[in-house]
């Protein structure tokens, strides 16, 4: 009798033991909390990412209006739409205005996956320092495109300026419709 009850403690033992190590295994390791230092690098990444937002919205803005100001000006009966270096650079400055916009959008996108990068591995306890090379190269990759594309974006950005500028200049002061377009001078 005695070894009968020894074998069923003995059973019910083991089954706690195996069901103790399944739920130990299930826990998350135990993190470092992060300093008052980490801290205010986080909060600092999150006012960088939301000036960065603001500046995309502001060069959306930038490259979006000058578009519709010049099919305002160009919808017009008065317009002669003639083929010359005039409407040319005013499709060029089009078109480098919505490359503007695209620009700023990959730009943004990636400063999110960057951002996105940071939240991982601050939830993993790890600063860049700690990440493993493939981890830290793709991190940068994020960075080095999120920056050409920022400054592609202003690029195109003054180019379409430039160009609609020019061209608006020159066909509303010079060019095909002269004074009788009026009231944007």
């Amino acid at each position: 009798m005695a070894r009968w009850f020894f074998l069923r403690w003995y059973w019910i033992l083991f089954f706690l033991a195996v069901v103790t190590a399944r739920i130990a295994a299930d826990k998350p390791p135990k993190q470092k909390r992060p300093t008052e230092y980490d801290l205010m690098i986080d909060e600092q990444t999150d006012r960088f990412l939301g000036f960065k937002h603001q500046l995309t919205y502001f060069l959306i803005t930038a490259a979006t209006v000058p578009i519709g100001f010049t099919f305002s000006v160009i919808n017009k009966p008065e317009m002669k739409l003639g083929l010359s270096w005039m409407w040319a650079a005013m499709v060029v400055g089009i078109l480098s205005g919505l490359l503007a916009v695209g620009s700023a959008l990959v730009a943004l996108q990636n400063e999110v996956f960057s951002h996105r990068e940071h939240i991982k591995s601050r939830y993993a306890g790890k600063s860049y320092g700690d990440l493993a090379e493939a981890e830290q190269k793709e991190w940068a990759k994020f960075n080095k495109r999120a920056r050409h594309f920022s400054e592609w974006s202003v690029y195109f950005l003054v180019g379409e300026i430039v160009l609609l500028s020019v061209s608006l200049g020159w066909l509303l002061t010079l060019g095909q419709a002269g004074k009788r377009v009026g009231g944007y001078i």
